[in-house]
């Protein structure tokens, strides 16, 4: 798992995918995203790379968050 940066996230709003959120540096990590845009996000990435992304299930984020693999 990867953290979205700025730059990703306004080269999605720029795209018509995601909206608006004040952000930082390009290189620092989105802050302030709802579950609904990330969501928008996915499916954006989705449609411009052809790869099929997804977010994370409750079990997955929990493994990733404590570093263990998840089940």
């Amino acid at each position: 798992m990867r953290e979205v940066t700025n730059a990703q996230w306004r080269a999605c709003v720029a795209d018509g995918g995601c909206p608006p959120i004040a952000g930082g540096a390009d290189a620092s990590p989105v802050t302030g995203a709802s579950y609904v845009d990330a969501r928008a996000f996915v499916a954006w990435l989705s449609g411009r790379t052809g790869v099929a992304y997804r977010l994370p299930s409750e079990g997955e984020w929990d493994a990733a968050a404590e570093g263990a693999p998840a089940s």
